[in-house]
């Protein structure tokens, strides 16, 4: 499926008929793309700045819609953005709650905020403060914990992550989700760097391009 879009999302763009109804599209090839029930969906791209957030926050609403009970993370714990988008505070997130509890024995649990939008609510997990390293929580047994957690109390999960190519995060996320998408930005991406992401992807669980 394809979709153009432009990579900064803005509140009004959850009501603008056209973008809504571009998004449901997707968001139902993805349904009949997966052969098993979506719980978690990875979005990532190529290179930072493609739109990989505002698709990200798109599905989330139209996934609401459907009647689905949605988690929407933001995993980009280099340049988080989800919390600039819904004006709401990041000092407390994904970062914080993997490491108030690396040490602990307990199970982890999930503390999103709930956001209202467009007439829905969608739970939202930010990314906290940047962390130190990044690879070490996010390839840390408590991340893949929040997730199990994280999938068994919703319908579906949707993760944002960092763009793929230089970076380690994005794999690790791949490997911890159910399934992925790629965005690719037409008048940025290079078909050489859209094929060394897509090489990467397709090692785990990549269903297509958006």
């Amino acid at each position: 499926p394809a979709l153009s879009a432009d990579r900064t999302f803005k509140p009004e763009m959850s009501e603008w008929q056209p973008f809504r109804d571009a998004i449901d599209l997707l968001y139902k090839n993805i349904q009949l793309t997966c052969e098993q029930p979506l719980s978690s969906l990875m979005v990532t791209s190529a290179q930072e700045g493609e739109g990989k957030s505002t698709l990200s926050i798109g599905l989330a609403l139209s996934a609401v819609r459907a009647n689905k009970r949605v988690l929407l993370i933001d995993a980009n714990l280099r340049r988080p953005s989800i919390h600039k988008y819904f004006h709401i505070s990041n000092e407390q997130g994904l970062s914080t709650q993997i490491t108030t509890t690396l040490n602990e024995s307990n199970q982890i649990n999930v503390y999103p905020l709930s956001i209202e939008m467009a007439g829905s609510s969608i739970d939202v997990l930010t990314a906290g403060p940047v962390p130190h390293d990044p690879v070490q929580l996010l390839n840390s047994i408590k991340m893949q914990q929040l997730l199990s957690v994280a999938e068994s109390s919703y319908d579906l999960v949707i993760v944002d992550t960092p763009a793929i190519l230089g970076l380690a995060d994005g794999l690790h996320l791949a490997s911890l989700c159910k399934t992925s998408i790629i965005v690719s930005r037409l008048d940025k991406i290079t078909q050489a760097d859209l094929n060394r992401a897509l090489s990467i992807l397709e090692q785990v669980n990549a269903i297509g391009i958006v």
